[in-house]
């Protein structure tokens, strides 16, 4: 009788197949997040109606279930890249131990070139599907992203675009991996289990104070502690013999912690250990699945720069899968989404692997020097360009054009069917605002529809709306979605959103968002709506909730 389940040690053939794994399920996963109908999922944040919205939306319509399966779970193969880089990174420490700086450069040089590519990348995504380069918000998001410290920047860790979070987390696990190596060295496995332990009530204790001014634990390392040691751990240990009774415990928390608050913290080590042993067995059985296990193999590959570019390449083809609205059209084009993410990601390696080659040509330091230092003249060059030619256009497009297409207010005066949730004793203009409740409220919202005005030639819009708080732990969200009339299909999201600590508490402040309007959204088949958006435990008035288009 089986009583035990053995992880042996990974051969490199086996950590591309676990890399191969891992990233289609990220992939998969943040392609289906926006695909309709979502079910969420508790990565970051939790809620016990997910799981809930996975079960009826499953049972409503069983051809959903790759849907609601990558959707709700796909994010867990984050965790088996946590534990693939600790474990990879431990036993090359063992084998060489490097003084700290290089140890550190060594590890940028493996992680740098491919985000910095896939920076490059999204510019140009950005010029081709708008006609416009960056503008400066995402131009400075773009930096703290390069940074690597955008996770410890309130509302910057999932900017420009979600998967690049992983980043900044791995750069810290980098920095302070050799710390963690002399508590393995010192206290042996006992160590890591203090570490993961520590970790777990750091998080727990940090997870609400953190949310109240935009951050989170599990953005950060300290969130992530128990999957780094577990790498560490089979790293070291070179076998771990699991009983089957961890297993069966892990399987309970993993669920658990999807339907439970007070499980969750333990589901990301409970997912790992779950995810390990099923590759594990799949390795031990990959010789009779040839075409599968090349095909992982290969993927794991390039993981890295799967990783670095699915996250922008995605909107097209969700516009796609939501305008067919089908199950099977979703898995199509979903399919379609990763082979051509893959071929990217092909030339996205050749280009770092042609680049390294013309680095390394000069014999001496000097040279290859540099060439580096040419090669960052030149891309920083060549933004400036691109950034001072965008500046050039959209003073044009101020000056000589902007004409107003459209134009809408809500000032909140007549109350409608819920007039508890309208406000007579405050109000910017005129003599009522409406109430944003806490957690899930949203506002009347404000439409333009395209067909009534000349829609190839607008190119802008502009949502505005006047705030007033007291409450420190308010949170608002200025919301633009873009819909597909005919089909009523959500085609484009976005948000942009105060902190508690932008707002100023006590007085009238006004919150403005601006949409550069793609394209292919410029016929008369689409509409975009505003709303105000309160995800947050404070509650807020607003008050004059303005849209504006914009044409030549």
């Amino acid at each position: 009788m089986l009583k035990k389940i053995t992880l042996a040690p990974f051969s490199k053939d086996d950590t591309l197949f676990l890399k191969g794994f891992a990233i289609l399920l990220i992939v998969l996963h943040n392609f289906f997040r926006a695909v309709n109908p979502t079910t969420g999922e508790n990565e970051f944040w939790f809620s016990g109606l997910y799981i809930k919205k996975f079960f009826i939306i499953l049972g409503n319509n069983p051809m959903e279930v790759f849907n609601v399966v990558f959707n709700f779970l796909g994010h867990y193969g984050v965790q088996a890249f946590i534990f693939i880089s600790a474990y990879g990174l431990t036993l090359s420490y063992q084998k060489n131990r490097p003084r700290y700086t290089s140890h550190l450069l060594h590890r940028l040089d493996k992680l740098y070139p491919s985000f910095l590519i896939a920076a490059v990348l999204y510019i140009l995504v950005v010029i081709l599907s708008t006609g416009r380069f960056i503008d400066n918000q995402t131009l400075a998001d773009l930096g703290i992203q390069l940074s690597l410290f955008a996770n410890f920047i309130p509302d910057k860790a999932l900017s420009i675009t979600g998967p690049w979070w992983f980043y900044s987390l791995i750069f810290q696990f980098y920095a302070l991996f050799p710390l963690f190596m002399w508590v393995v060295k010192k206290f042996n496995t006992r160590g890591l289990v203090a570490i993961s332990i520590l970790g777990l009530i750091a998080t727990v204790l940090l997870y609400d104070p953190m949310r109240q001014v935009a951050l989170n634990p599990l953005y950060l390392f300290v969130g992530h502690l128990p999957e780094f040691c577990f790498g560490i751990l089979l790293a070291v240990k070179k076998e771990l013999k699991l009983p089957i009774w961890l297993i069966a415990l892990a399987l309970l928390t993993f669920v658990g912690g999807n339907i439970f608050r007070w499980m969750w913290p333990i589901a990301n080590i409970s997912a790992a250990i779950l995810l390990i042993t099923l590759i594990q067995l799949l390795i031990r059985v990959k010789g009779k699945m040839n075409m599968v296990s090349s095909f992982l193999t290969f993927t794991g590959a390039i993981s890295m720069y799967l990783f670095a570019c699915h996250g922008f390449l995605r909107g097209n083809f969700l516009q796609l899968a939501n305008y067919f609205s089908s199950p099977m059209a979703s898995l199509v084009i979903a399919v379609l989404f990763v082979l051509f993410a893959i071929m990217l990601s092909m030339a996205m390696r050749q280009v770092e692997t042609s680049v390294r080659a013309w680095i390394a040509t000069p014999p001496s330091n000097a040279g290859r020097y540099l060439r580096v230092a040419s090669l960052l003249l030149l891309l920083t060059g060549s933004v400036g360009i691109l950034y001072a030619q965008n500046r050039k256009a959209l003073h044009e497009d101020s000056s000589t054009s902007g004409k107003v297409a459209f134009s809408a207010t809500n000032n909140f005066e007549e109350v409608g069917d819920s007039p508890k949730r309208y406000s007579d004793s405050l109000a910017f203009s005129g003599h009522s605002s409406f109430i944003m409740q806490p957690s899930e409220s949203y506002s009347p919202a404000l439409e333009a529809n395209f067909s009534t005005m000349n829609y190839a030639e607008i190119y802008r819009a502009e949502a505005s709306a006047m705030l007033y708080t007291t409450d420190s732990l308010t949170n608002a969200h200025l919301v633009l979605e873009v819909w597909h009339v005919k089909d009523g299909i959500l085609m484009e999201w976005k948000s942009k959103d105060m902190a508690a600590e932008e707002l100023a508490k006590g007085q009238w402040q006004k919150m403005v968002f601006d949409y550069d309007i793609p394209r292919f959204y410029r016929f008369p088949d689409y509409k975009i709506k505003v709303y105000m958006w309160n995800n947050s435990k404070g509650q807020f008035l607003v008050d004059d909730l303005q849209l504006t288009i914009y044409s030549r």
